[in-house]
């Protein structure tokens, strides 16, 4: 029988899903981005277009509603354990946090550009 974890290590395992999550939906958001570009040079069809903005309007601020939860526990555990791992993954996690609220505004001002004044 396995003996039970530590509440540290559950915080750390949080961390990491947290972490993981958001650099998944942040490349995500990334890559329909340039996804949007390549559309627009290759003269997709503006429902398509609408679709990918879409899209990537819901995946960025998904991604910074996720982020925003990880950044306390990744300030407590930075302190705490003063780990240079730990200091990455904020930095990183802010990094993720500013490219996918710059992508969020980007996106919602295309669509509501796209919308017209009707």
């Amino acid at each position: 029988m396995k003996t039970r974890k530590s509440g540290k290590y559950r915080k750390t395992l949080t961390v990491r899903f947290l972490y993981r999550t958001v650099l998944s939906l942040t490349f995500f958001s990334i890559g329909l981005a340039v996804f949007f570009f390549f559309g627009s040079i290759q003269q997709f069809l503006d429902s398509t277009q609408v679709l990918i903005v879409t899209v990537m309007s819901f995946s960025s601020l998904t991604t910074v509603l996720a982020a925003i939860p990880l950044i306390v526990p990744e300030l407590v555990l930075a302190i705490t354990n003063r780990r240079q791992k730990f200091f990455q993954i904020l930095v990183v996690s802010l990094l993720c946090i500013l490219i996918t609220s710059i992508l969020a505004v980007l996106s919602r001002t295309i669509l509501l550009l796209s919308a017209g004044l009707s």
